[in-house]
């Protein structure tokens, strides 16, 4: 199947917003957990997204003109940086940030003290397209932009054994993880697997 990589536009801000809400509100077992109505989802997700749109780190996969998979990454060294998952209290996805800061404490430890990091946020394709290879298109893509950026590394959080392997197969390495029943988060707990944190060296281009 023929397909293309290349930024997406505030064009298609909607299109990338349906499917994460395809991808991620109706299909990841996390996203229940969270406790979040669609609004909320389409609110905070949206304001995210159009932030990683305008720094041009937003990376579709096109068919037909039809975007059928995407890659959202962000410059974490930007202070400008909208943290939208922050820890206001009324932000309902105050919970899974404690678990990500949980997951990311090595960030703030040697090598990646000081160094450039780029950080995929959310991967996905739609159901329809996925064994096409998409992902690892969109991955390569994204060590593209990173290695033309001069970052240092490039960094995914994945909640599950299936992004897990992805990150894996593209020679990304864990560099933290813990079982989600150990995360002392009640909502999470009964989650299967673990949580993991996979890191890829942009200097080693491989």
């Amino acid at each position: 199947m023929n397909f293309l990589i290349q930024p997406i536009t505030e064009k298609y801000l909607d299109e990338a917003l349906q499917l994460h809400i395809d991808v991620f509100f109706n299909n990841e077992p996390l996203t229940p957990r969270l406790n979040i109505s669609k609004n909320e989802f389409k609110k905070i997700i949206g304001k995210q997204l159009l932030s990683s749109i305008r720094n041009e780190y937003s990376i579709g996969a096109f068919n037909n003109n039809e975007l059928i998979g995407f890659i959202i990454c962000s410059d974490m060294n930007d202070s400008s940086k909208d943290q939208t998952l922050s820890l206001n209290f009324k932000n309902p996805f105050k919970k899974l940030h404690l678990a990500i800061e949980k997951l990311n404490i090595v960030l703030k430890q040697e090598p990646f003290i000081n160094k450039k990091l780029f950080h995929i946020e959310t991967i996905g394709v739609d159901k329809s397209y996925v064994g096409y290879g998409i992902g690892k298109e969109l991955i390569k893509k994204a060590l593209q932009i990173a290695q033309d950026n001069n970052f240092d590394y490039i960094y995914a959080e994945c909640t599950n054994i299936f992004s897990e392997n992805g990150m894996l197969n593209n020679r990304f390495e864990i560099a933290h993880q813990y079982a989600w029943k150990d995360c002392g988060i009640k909502e999470f707990e009964n989650l299967a697997g673990n949580f993991s944190l996979t890191v890829k060296n942009i200097s080693l281009k491989n």
